[in-house]
């Protein structure tokens, strides 16, 4: 059998998929965000009422672990749904938590919160994740120009070393 990633914290009761061995870890959902009754379509999303408070509150649970990834889905990311990774005990809990948001039943509401079963992770998300938290690994940062709708992914410095989890 593969031996499975040194990085990933194996715990709960163990499957065989295809040639690799994969537990299942805490909990995570996907929750997807649409539009609620307060949505403004002549607005871009981070001018809608309430943004910095959003924004705010999204942060805190970022910081905290509790969102691990998130952002609006498709190219235009000022009319789309919007997607977050939890982590979490339960649906109950994510929907608990997510209720305290500014924009929770007004600007935006949940259209969905599904259990996602993460086998895999490449460990590029962490060397990505890492080098947007960590600018001295990289020349640049990943950052987005809302105006565009683009991403600017960062350029390794050829001195930095890089090193795997």
């Amino acid at each position: 059998m593969r031996a499975v990633s040194r990085s990933l914290i194996l715990t709960g009761p163990a499957y065989v998929v295809g040639v690799g061995r994969y537990r299942l870890a805490v909990a995570h959902y996907l929750v997807r965000h649409g539009h609620g009754p307060a949505w403004d379509p002549t607005r871009l999303r981070r001018a809608q009422d309430g943004w910095d408070q959003h924004a705010a509150f999204l942060d805190g649970l970022t910081d905290r672990g509790i969102v691990l990834l998130g952002g609006p889905l498709g190219h235009d990311v000022n009319s789309g749904d919007s997607l977050l990774l939890v982590s979490a005990g339960d649906q109950d809990a994510v929907v608990a938590t997510l209720a305290s948001d500014p924009w929770h039943g007004t600007v935006l509401t949940i259209k969905s919160v599904e259990r996602w079963s993460l086998w895999l992770r490449s460990p590029a998300l962490t060397r990505a994740v890492a080098d947007h938290h960590d600018p001295e690994r990289t020349a640049g940062s990943i950052s987005m120009d809302p105006a565009r709708s683009t991403i600017e992914a960062p350029t390794p410095r050829p001195d930095a070393e890089i090193t795997r989890a």
